[in-house]
């Protein structure tokens, strides 16, 4: 879990830091920079995770376009340091007992590669080593790698590798969940569900049988927020085609009907709540606009999951949004809302508890929170 983020210069963000909880949620007006609190910890992750050539290559993640216009790529260079610490059902984020800090500098300097130098620190415990490397020297100490190079970490970069390995960015795409998929019936474990999640039927299908419990409470969360669903299954399309069904009880008869054929809340949310029970390879989770596609009575029953469900499986969540649904479902844990205000081209992450403080020093919670955010009172408009 992270327990600390702090970034310069990344896209946006000039400057921040930020306390983060095991759930998250970032309100702010468009352009705001919002997503780009994900997308630095994305960043982060591709670090350690990615040929160089992707991580500073073509767009959109070329160094030239994610270093933060109002600042001078000659002389600053881009930081993004995160606190990485254990957590349990009963760890408060006020904790910092097992704290790991994983940090490191990509400097703007560039090598004849096109890439920047970086300067990786990195803390464990009490140890801290540091490692000043060039691109083309001392090739067995750097993190980054090029395009079909072998990695090979020191132990004091493993932690770090893992945690960013558990960070994985989402943004739903429903034309494609409903597409039908080929299937390897021999594959022996659970895949990771891709960002859009296009792959949602091969996940369900291969958890059905590797993960029947995952399997289980997924059909049995779903059929909670659709209480007409009796259950879904998989077609088989031909070859090793396949697509889900769903079966749905209508005037005391059982209708199937093809994902092509159902809404794409129906999809969505079956994505999300696979994403909330794949918590063996999604630990630190990023959503974009979660409302998207989503009745506002089954999105507020979705988050109420997510939140349940952070702290049984210790997932965190970090997720964007315009929707006063969410803040409303959320009046009794301001402390989890974050709001993102763009001030001379410099995001800022307030947490909604020190404008409260601030604005309204008598909020109880329970107060409706939409009201104060439509008035401008907590600002993010």
């Amino acid at each position: 879990m992270i327990s600390r983020i702090r970034i310069k210069n990344f896209k946006s963000i000039k400057e921040t830091e930020i306390n983060p909880d095991a759930v998250n949620i970032i309100i702010g007006s468009n352009n705001s920079g919002k997503s780009n609190l994900l997308e630095a910890l994305e960043y982060y992750s591709r670090s350690l995770t990615v040929p160089l050539s992707e991580l500073f290559g073509p767009r959109p993640f070329s160094f030239p376009d994610v270093f933060h216009k109002g600042s001078d790529i000659k002389t600053e260079g881009l930081e993004i340091d995160l606190a990485f610490r254990k957590f349990t059902e009963n760890t408060k984020i006020s904790d910092k007992e097992s704290e790991v800090t994983h940090s490191y500098r990509i400097d703007s300097v560039y090598n004849s590669k096109g890439y920047p130098k970086f300067i990786p620190v990195v803390k464990y415990e009490e140890i801290i080593s540091q490692y000043y490397n060039k691109i083309v020297e001392n090739q067995d100490q750097i993190l980054m790698r090029e395009l079909g190079q072998k990695r090979e970490l020191k132990p004091e970069f493993i932690d770090m590798y893992y945690a960013c390995r558990a960070i994985r960015k989402f943004q739903f795409v429903p034309k494609e969940i409903k597409k039908e998929r080929e299937i390897d019936p021999l594959e022996s474990n659970v895949p990771f569900l891709k960002y859009n999640g296009e792959n949602l039927v091969n996940v369900l299908f291969t958890m059905r049988d590797r993960d029947p419990e995952a399997f289980r409470i997924i059909t049995d969360d779903f059929k909670d927020i659709f209480p007409d669903v009796t259950g879904f299954s998989f077609t088989h399309l031909g070859d090793y085609r396949y697509a889900i069904e769903f079966t749905r009880k209508i005037n005391g008869s059982s209708w199937d009907f093809m994902s092509p054929q159902i809404s794409d809340g129906f999809v969505i949310s079956l994505a999300i709540l696979t994403l909330i029970h794949m918590n063996n390879s999604n630990r630190i989770v990023l959503i974009e606009e979660i409302e998207n596609g989503l009745n506002p009575f089954t999105l507020g029953k979705i988050l109420n999951k997510i939140i349940f469900n952070s702290k049984r499986y210790g997932t965190q969540f970090f997720i964007t949004t315009h929707s006063p649904v969410i803040l409303d479902s959320l009046s009794d844990f301001p402390e989890l809302i974050f709001v993102c205000e763009q001030k001379n081209g410099k995001s800022e992450y307030i947490p909604l508890t020190e404008k409260l403080n601030i604005f309204r020093g008598d909020y109880i919670p329970g107060e409706s929170l939409v009201e104060l955010w439509l008035e401008g009172i907590i600002g993010g408009l």
